[in-house]
């Protein structure tokens, strides 16, 4: 591989009374310069030809990493934000994490990643990535005293409200900005999530 402006150095074996390139340049060592298959023909006094084994070389596209997250740039509060860079070698993250390729962040800022340049002595950092993070305000919520085999009507205000009878994991007990409970008999907790 050879970076933008660079030269390599390609040797084909001595002995040989003319070298021949795929490029057109003659002589047991030459210097490519440009990315593409190498191979060279080499003849010896007698006239027989041969060819040495192709050398690929590539060229190396030098750029500054880039951040991307898999689920946009937006969280609520108490969750947790991925952040994955494009592959480098030595990340340094903004917020001073290193070594890592992939971030969790819970704080609304802008993050950036450094990583070692390929193509010349130093670092490239990439364009900030910003997170946000919506704050979560703490529901207002009133205790209902009822009669033995009542029911209820819970409201909230939200988008996209969802009852559970469960603060996790728990049974799905309907959707929207209220909810008409079953008779109840004793004690009972209701989860709404928004």
């Amino acid at each position: 591989s050879i970076c933008q402006g660079d030269t390599t150095v390609l040797a084909a074996p001595p002995g040989y009374s003319e070298y021949l390139w795929s490029d057109h340049q003659t002589g047991q060592v030459i210097y490519a310069t440009h990315p593409g298959r190498y191979f060279g023909i080499l003849q010896d006094s007698n006239g027989c030809a041969s060819l040495t084994q192709v050398i690929d070389i590539k060229q190396v596209i030098d750029v500054p990493p880039k951040i991307y997250a898999p689920q946009g740039n937006t969280i609520c509060q108490g969750d947790t934000l991925i952040l994955i860079a494009t592959e480098g070698k030595n990340y340094l993250w903004s917020n001073a994490v290193t070594g890592t390729q992939a971030l969790e962040v819970t704080q609304t800022g802008d993050y950036t990643v450094t990583t070692d340049a390929r193509c010349f002595n130093g670092q490239w950092t990439s364009d900030p990535f910003h997170v946000e993070v919506l704050s979560a305000t703490v529901p207002e919520v009133e205790d209902v005293v009822i009669l033995s085999g009542d029911s209820v009507l819970l409201t909230a205000d939200g988008i996209n409200c969802q009852w559970y009878d469960q603060p996790v994991g728990g049974t799905l007990l309907g959707t929207g900005p209220s909810l008409q409970t079953n008779p109840i008999s004793g004690a009972t907790t209701y989860y709404v999530e928004s």
